[in-house]
């Protein structure tokens, strides 16, 4: 049996090759995807539209094409938070139920320009807020896969397809790639265009990337960038990495601390060049920083919503925007950008001495039940900061669920946090940690 006989258990790198090389048809490929989709989704609902119909055409008509653009033939899962031309956009909520948008959103365009095959809309929380979807964890149905790329993350990891797009505002790429077992890659803020996104906190709004491997991510990137230079990356760079755990550890559990020390022994018994980072002036003051931002954003953003929403919104997302709207404060919103300007410049006297750092993806392994999606206080500081943030599948917690360690590297430096990772990926490889 070769390869291409199943090639839903192909990485995305693998899978364009074989079909840009011709041993692949794109339609042999689409259905592969298509009987895992259909098989799966009853048990991981991780789709808000999908149209086998409409993807088997697209994937035909690929067929008889030249097989032109680095994602060629690929499917590729779209978060329903990006317009979409073709397929309906609720953006998660019932308040948009049927609406069919105009045009594409420019991270829509640019895959479809690269070539790849938009396999559908993922689950996404309303308005990529907080009420619970109704998606799986695929390593285990009575586990959350955490949000708010709900979808996303359980797509990839149950191999529907081999990448997807998400957001992430607080926590909702790096959190729910941790707790289902991907790669999934915040870039720096603004890095990719956001135009056709909706908007839930446009300081902090970010399109971000799930994959199976830190090449496949970086492919997406170079796709949607469009930046070629950094979709291949440099493995042969020198890395020098910084062990960090902020000060929300203290609110996790004992693996999400664990599983970072345990990469960090792996990676120094391998030569890497690791430092213990000491206490960081200013991390203690960023979740609240973080939450007087987005209070502000998010009311803005989503104010028709809210006083026109009625009962088609959910009660959580209802009572989410209430309560910050009562928060909110111009004086709280002004004291967190000056703060984050200092702490930023802390953050970057850091990166003088290294490259990157190792922290925690997550307060732990996802939880048990679907009342939540999962705390995002493990990556909402990283997030305020605007630099790039990368998860990677490292281990299990003591439910057997998957955990996973972050890279976070320098804003604008993302192909510094890609060759890490490249790196820090292939020496973690065959060596979990178990709680």
């Amino acid at each position: 049996m070769t390869q291409t006989d199943d090639p839903t258990a192909l990485g995305l790198v693998a899978l364009v090759d074989a079909m840009a090389e011709g041993r692949l048809r794109p339609s042999k490929a689409i259905e592969a995807f298509i009987a895992r989709i259909e098989a799966l989704e009853p048990t991981i609902q991780a789709f808000a539209h999908f149209d086998a119909g409409q993807l088997r055409e697209a994937a035909r008509m690929r067929d008889g094409q030249p097989p032109e653009g680095c994602l060629y033939g690929a499917p590729v899962g779209i978060k329903d938070v990006f317009d979409t031309a073709d397929m309906p956009t609720a953006y998660g909520s019932d308040f948009y139920a049927d609406f069919r948008p105009m045009a594409d959103a420019a991270a829509v365009c640019r895959l479809k320009e690269a070539g790849a095959l938009i396999a559908g809309k993922t689950v996404t929380t309303e308005f990529a807020s907080v009420a619970p979807p109704k998606t799986r964890n695929p390593h285990h149905p009575d586990f959350t896969p955490g949000g708010s790329s709900s979808g996303s993350a359980a797509a990839v990891a149950a191999r529907m397809v081999p990448a997807a797009l998400g957001t992430q505002t607080a926590g909702s790429v790096v959190r729910p790639a941790a707790y289902c077992g991907v790669v999934g890659y915040k870039p720096s803020f603004a890095l990719l265009d956001r135009t056709g996104m909706k908007t839930l906190a446009q300081s902090f709004d970010t399109v971000g990337i799930f994959t199976r491997s830190v090449a496949d991510a970086a492919l997406v990137l170079g796709a949607l960038g469009p930046r070629p230079s950094l979709a291949v990356p440099d493995e042969a760079r020198d890395v020098r990495i910084g062990l960090y755990l902020p000060p929300w550890c203290a609110l996790g559990e004992a693996c999400a601390s664990d599983v970072v020390r345990h990469a960090g022994t792996l990676l120094r018994e391998a030569g890497f060049d690791i430092a213990d980072i000491p206490a960081l002036e200013g991390f203690d003051r960023l979740l609240e920083d973080q939450q007087a931002i987005m209070d502000w954003d998010m009311v803005q953003a989503l104010s028709f919503e809210l006083d026109h929403g009625g009962e088609r919104l959910h009660p959580v997302t209802r009572e989410a925007l209430t309560v910050r709207r009562q928060r909110m404060s111009a004086e709280k919103y002004d004291a967190a950008w000056a703060h984050l300007d200092e702490v930023g410049a802390v953050l970057a006297r850091c990166f003088e001495t290294v490259d990157v750092l190792l922290v925690p993806s997550a307060p732990g392994e996802a939880p048990r039940g679907h009342a939540n999606t999962g705390s995002s206080e493990f990556n909402r500081g990283w997030t305020s900061l605007r630099v790039p943030c990368i998860n990677l599948p490292a281990g299990f917690g003591p439910n057997g669920m998957p955990l996973g360690v972050q890279l976070v590297g320098p804003r604008w430096r993302d192909d510094v946090l890609l060759a890490a990772a490249a790196q820090v990926e292939r020496a973690l490889a065959g060596h979990p940690y178990r709680a």
